[in-house]
């Protein structure tokens, strides 16, 4: 088995411990453990965190944490356009000034006919 540090173990008894003595089982974890968790899932890894606490770690988060809007994840900047075929520049161009009007494709002619 692999060697746990003393100090993992002792916030693992404190866990244990709130564990015992809370009133019902979804209560949020107190702020105290909470910090004294996020410190140690710097040092370790997030398995063994999970192992020894017995934790989920997204539930370290505080409530109501949710992840900034400008995070890169989440925007789409697109293709990078210098990359691009001249043709498809050209499309682009004419659609960001308003001049593209595309053209009717053959299903919806034949919808529009019928």
């Amino acid at each position: 088995m692999d060697s746990i540090s003393d100090d993992l173990l002792k916030l693992q008894a404190r866990f244990d411990q709130w564990r015992a003595n809370r009133r019902y089982n979804r209560e949020p974890i107190p702020d105290q453990l909470r910090d004294a968790a996020l410190e140690m899932s710097r040092r370790y890894p997030p398995s063994l965190l999970q192992r020894v606490l017995k934790i989920q770690l997204c539930r370290l988060m505080p409530k109501g944490y949710k992840k900034s809007a400008g995070d890169a994840s989440a925007a789409f900047l697109g293709p990078p356009v210098d990359r691009l075929p001249t043709a498809i520049k050209l499309k682009m161009a004419a659609v960001q000034k308003g001049s593209f009007k595309p053209l009717p494709s053959t299903l919806n002619a034949r919808f529009r006919a019928g």
